[in-house]
């Protein structure tokens, strides 16, 4: 887990890198073609990206290029010639999960611990640093962020605080049933 908000300690120390690098990063601009070309030997190499953004569009064109997208953008996003490519055909073998994390805040520790006053003291996180995850169930993922991540998640005179992540389709399919 990390020490907090992945923001603070995740992608944002990697923003920073790329900035410091001479990187750019063209946020609120959607990305609608990728621009390429082939070489004799049938090698791809990107020459751009057209973006857009309301009515403005541009083209970017740089050294390398970074696109973070969910499996249905990715999808929409490469250039039907890529296909013939196994390593891009691959892409559309996978599917996409939507999935909803709910985060829950209690009024004392749910823990290990058997003495309900310790577990109401509210000064310190009391109990394991334990993540659970599980590929198998509703809620596929549970830990007590005051305890994994304090930095950000614990706060003097709260208590436990759950997220808990859920595989919408498989709790919607079931509803079916």
């Amino acid at each position: 887990m990390l020490k907090g908000s992945p923001d603070v300690y995740l992608s944002g120390p990697i923003r920073k890198y790329i900035e410091d690098k001479g990187g750019r990063f063209h946020l609120r601009w959607g990305c609608r073609q990728i621009l390429f070309d082939r070489s004799l030997d049938g090698e791809i190499h990107v020459t751009g990206l057209a973006l857009s953004k309301a009515t403005d569009k541009k083209v970017v064109k740089a050294d390398a290029y970074v696109a973070a997208c969910d499996v249905p953008g990715i999808k929409r996003l490469l250039p039907s010639q890529w296909r013939e490519s196994k390593f891009f055909d691959n892409i559309y073998e996978l599917v996409g999960v939507p999935v909803v994390t709910v985060q829950l805040r209690y009024n004392g520790w749910v823990t290990e611990l058997q003495d309900l006053d310790q577990s109401r003291r509210l000064r310190q996180a009391v109990g394991l640093d334990n993540l659970l995850y599980t590929p198998d169930a509703d809620f596929s993922c549970f830990a007590d962020l005051a305890l994994t991540s304090p930095e950000d998640y614990y706060i003097e005179g709260q208590g436990f605080i759950a997220p808990m992540c859920s595989d919408t389709g498989r709790s919607l399919h079931a509803l079916d049933k």
